[in-house]
């Protein structure tokens, strides 16, 4: 369960950073926002997961 929880994390962290390489934008926008949703999303499948 812990794995998947990192795996959603770092899947947003590392799209947001490639998303932010493509776009020339100063801040890096979409690493913060995929990020939280990484980390929303996780809580999510833990939540999901413990109900079961």
């Amino acid at each position: 369960m812990a794995i998947k929880m990192v795996a959603l994390i770092l899947a947003g962290v590392f799209a947001g950073r490639a998303l932010d390489d493509f776009i020339p934008i100063e801040t890096p926008i979409a690493t913060l926002i995929l990020s939280l949703a990484g980390v929303l999303l996780s809580m999510y499948v833990f939540i999901r997961d413990v109900r079961q």
